[in-house]
């Protein structure tokens, strides 16, 4: 299932947030991300996983978020991950050439070995 907006499930697994996002990142999701974000580095979360297997589609807005995050969570040692990347959202990341700055993992597995 997508959706034409963008839904977001977090869960605390281990030592890391765990982010999965489904459909599409537009303005209201990328809002809604940012405060699921700082609220979680408010609380002291310095590892986040985002699971994109289900995300559709990501514009030059979503993509600053994560650019602005990771460079927030260096400052404490920490950083950010994604895994699972479907093929149009892989493309704009390739093109982007942020695919080593934000981690870019095919499974979870080994998005949560960039952890240990």
């Amino acid at each position: 299932i997508y959706y034409f907006f963008m839904k977001i499930t977090t869960n605390k697994v281990q030592s890391f947030d765990y982010f999965e996002l489904q459909g599409q990142m537009n303005n209201e999701g990328i809002i809604k991300l940012q405060l699921e974000v700082e609220e979680a580095m408010k609380r002291g979360s310095k590892f986040f996983v985002f699971d994109f297997s289900n995300l559709s589609y990501i514009n030059s807005s979503g993509l600053r978020i994560f650019i602005k995050t990771q460079k927030q969570l260096k400052l404490f040692d920490g950083f950010l991950t994604i895994f699972a990347v479907e093929k149009e959202v892989k493309e704009i990341l390739d093109i982007s050439e942020l695919n080593e700055l934000l981690r870019v993992k095919p499974s979870l597995k080994e998005a949560i070995a960039e952890i240990r």
